[in-house]
């Protein structure tokens, strides 16, 4: 078993969009350690460093991002949070907007 921590770019351009769902390939099992944007070049960008095994087989981690303030869908685990189907997870800084990320459970 090989373990480092990884940043993976999640395809979330947070200028461009208001909020959503996006997901990522991360190792199986991996722990999820922090959610950050960094801006790259002008355009902000959404990373997620995990601590994983790099051996391990990589599935698909999915992830909901909702700005403060927002207009949430109804099917939102932040408006309906017993669906059990996401968790909160980070908040994460952005220069004009506070992003809310809740990432999948099962």
């Amino acid at each position: 078993m090989t373990r480092k921590i990884i940043k993976y770019n999640l395809p979330f351009r947070a200028g461009e969009i208001q909020d959503g769902e996006v997901s990522g390939q991360i190792p199986k099992d991996a722990t999820l350690l922090k959610c950050h944007i960094q801006v790259i070049v002008t355009t902000p960008v959404l990373y997620v460093w995990a601590l994983v095994d790099t051996n391990a087989e990589k599935e698909e981690k999915r992830f909901r991002v909702h700005g403060t303030g927002y207009t949430l869908p109804d099917d939102s685990v932040a408006v309906n949070p017993d669906s059990g189907e996401f968790e909160y997870w980070d908040t994460v800084f952005g220069r004009d907007v506070i992003w809310h990320v809740f990432v999948s459970v099962s």
